[in-house]
């Protein structure tokens, strides 16, 4: 800490960024580091994180409010089930691509864990009427047989629960194991419940 104009203080902050590329899993992970002063005093340091947050949250809750008010047209929520399926799809074809690179399975439990995220409320996202309104492949039995389709995508939310459970375990071979059988449960809903 030095002495400014008048007397007063200058201090010297710097901001730290630290980029982890984890090649080997697919992914490009930038972890900000702390806000660091040289002076030790942690006040300015707090001030700093919390406007921060309180910035990130008011920026996510404007981008988010927007696409909740919207999603009430079955136009609307067709396009967020496409794109929450676009973004399983992708997971999925990584965790296969970082399963056969031999890639440790701890790393990919996040991955596997947001495709159980997806699931839990993947059912929700065929109220009725959703079935027009945009081009989709969402089959009539769907409304028909509503029954048999929460079924169904219970038994793959289930499978990938285990697949989350054996990735943080670090099992490979059961990984391994029931990522064909998350795979064939995935299947098995698309079959009756995805028009081809």
């Amino acid at each position: 800490m030095g002495t400014g104009p008048a007397g007063t203080s200058t201090r010297s902050y710097s901001v730290t960024q630290k980029y982890d590329l984890d090649a080997r899993a697919g992914c490009f992970n930038v972890v900000p580091g702390w806000l660091h002063k040289n002076n030790g005093d942690s006040r300015m340091n707090t001030r700093v994180i919390l406007l921060g947050l309180a910035a990130m949250l008011t920026a996510g809750t404007a981008a988010v409010l927007p696409a909740v008010a919207r999603a009430d047209s079955p136009a609307d929520i067709i396009l967020i089930r496409q794109a929450g399926q676009d973004l399983l799809a992708g997971t999925f074809g990584g965790l296969k691509i970082a399963l056969d690179a031999k890639v440790d399975v701890k790393t990919l439990a996040v991955r596997a864990d947001a495709m159980t995220k997806w699931m839990k409320v993947f059912p929700l996202q065929f109220p009725a009427g959703s079935d027009t309104g945009a081009p989709n492949k969402a089959a009539p039995t769907i409304w028909s047989d509503r029954a048999g389709f929460d079924k169904s995508a219970a038994s793959f939310t289930e499978a990938t629960v285990k697949l989350t459970e054996l990735a943080k375990a670090g099992d490979t071979d059961g990984f391994a194991a029931q990522f064909k059988a998350t795979a064939d449960a995935c299947g098995a809903c698309h079959k009756d419940y995805r028009l081809k």
